[in-house]
């Protein structure tokens, strides 16, 4: 144990993941979402501490990149039965929110 009560581990796990604050996750968590599910894990700080961290479930399956889906935005191949667009199916399939978490609003202020 260290001065503040940490364990040597816990100690490494906050310099290998990513820093941010409890602000940060309320308002960007749909985005920390995606980075996690992409195997990236996060140690969130509330009053400049340590409180805890957001790690990928094991086993889970990693996310690529969007674009890198061949079917991501494909040329339509026929016609749809249901009367909805390539653009209504993308929906379906990708979820509303379609861009990279570089994309995304920055908040400031």
């Amino acid at each position: 144990m260290n001065r503040s009560g940490e364990s040597n581990a816990q100690e490494r796990a906050y310099r290998t993941s990513s820093i941010i604050n409890a602000e940060t996750l309320r308002h960007d968590l749909a985005r920390i979402v995606e980075r996690v599910r992409k195997g990236e894990d996060f140690t969130v700080f509330h009053q400049s501490r340590p409180v805890f961290r957001i790690v990928p479930v094991p086993g889970a399956v990693k996310l690529g990149n969007i674009e890198d889906d061949p079917l991501y935005k494909a040329e339509a191949v026929g016609r749809s039965k249901d009367g909805l667009t390539a653009a209504d199916h993308d929906r379906i399939l990708y979820g509303e929110s379609q861009a990279g978490f570089e994309s995304l609003p920055v908040r400031r202020g």
